[in-house]
């Protein structure tokens, strides 16, 4: 293509698996498909991006079809915000692709995809197609680690559609890129999304979880005070009793002062679902408690039902020794706004 991918269509290809884009054929030369006709009907695009593709045009003018939109961006860009990819194909930085996302989603999912390109998880679904590719190409090991990308296993040892993968974006650049876009169209809609980002997750219901907890009263959230992934070293007891030497949790709560804290682990289904996981989680929640921290084990049915979530909150606020204030209507419908965004099928954002 001679535009640059951008927007959604940028975000969906950079949760794609390097196993699967290298099974992936050719791309159709533009000369050749100057309608876009065969792009659009390539594998890549039917099975991961979608169609409309959402394109960069640089000072030309935007068109809208069915099958491509184009964005027209005039002026310089950031530096560092194309690359280019194994198919010819330019493509938005991580950093720029959720830039140009901004003014085109809402704050709450800018926020959920911020958190995914800056955490250590993706989701892609595989089709069952490109499943039969890949196991042609590498055999039933094809989600195993390759290029540091790994499929999650479900407790049957079955594919699921979240994958390990290392950090696209360091929380140290989202923060520095607020101060070099300024200006810029989506500028003030990314800013307003960085600062909601506390810390490095590792699944979609982490995000849900800290996105509950952390975002303030006025945007649906609880405004707790949390990091995500906080180390903790073990002490002695705590040691034998895990067989870790340090423990890395999903949040932490503190109250403000930061006298009283709250340690929340996200059981996921498809992580924490098998036997083993579960007397593992067991041992680590015994000896992070042996160590003097509360522990709350929280579920997707948990964070989902609002009464239950209610339930929970008044059991963290007890261990944060803080009286839990009861929401106007108007937080009350913030909040239920807040869950109509971030609990979705996350596969489809």
């Amino acid at each position: 293509m001679d535009d640059m991918l951008c927007d959604i269509s940028a975000f969906r290809y950079h949760r794609i698996p390097p196993q699967v884009l290298a099974i992936m054929p050719d791309l159709p030369d533009s000369a050749d498909d100057p309608r876009r006709e065969h792009l659009c009907e390539h594998p890549l695009v039917t099975h991961f991006l979608a169609t409309p593709l959402h394109v960069l045009a640089q000072g030309s003018c935007g068109r809208k079809g069915d099958r491509i939109v184009r964005h027209v961006w005039n002026g310089e860009r950031p530096f560092g915000s194309v690359r280019q990819t194994e198919f010819g194909l330019d493509i938005a930085s991580p950093l720029f692709t959720l830039l140009t996302l901004a003014s085109s989603v809402s704050n709450e999912r800018l926020i959920m995809c911020m958190y995914e390109m800056c955490g250590t998880f993706a989701v892609c679904k595989i089709a069952s197609q490109v499943k039969s590719a890949l196991e042609q190409a590498y055999g039933d090991r094809w989600g195993d680690a390759r290029l540091g990308w790994e499929n999650v296993k479900d407790a049957s040892g079955n594919p699921t559609d979240l994958w390990k993968r290392p950090p696209l974006i360091e929380l140290s650049e989202l923060a520095e890129y607020v101060d070099k876009i300024r200006g810029l169209r989506g500028a003030k809609s990314f800013t307003r999304a960085a600062k909601c980002v506390t810390g490095v997750a590792a699944s979609p219901l982490e995000v849900q979880a800290s996105m509950l907890f952390g975002l303030s009263r006025l945007r649906g959230g609880e405004g707790l005070r949390l990091t995500n992934n906080v180390e903790i070293r073990m002490t002695r007891s705590a040691r034998l009793i895990s067989g870790l030497d340090r423990r890395y949790a999903d949040i932490l709560l503190a109250n403000k002062d930061g006298s009283r804290e709250c340690l929340v682990e996200c059981q996921g289904k498809a992580i924490h679902g098998s036997i083993e996981s579960k007397i593992s989680d067991s041992d680590r929640t015994t000896a992070l408690q042996a160590m003097g921290y509360p522990v709350v084990l929280m579920t997707y049915g948990q964070l989902v039902d609002s009464d239950a979530f209610r339930v929970v909150m008044e059991l963290i606020m007890s261990y944060l020794d803080v009286p839990l204030k009861d929401k106007t209507p108007r937080q009350q419908e913030l909040e239920r706004r807040l869950r109509e965004e971030i609990f979705i099928d996350w596969a489809g954002i």
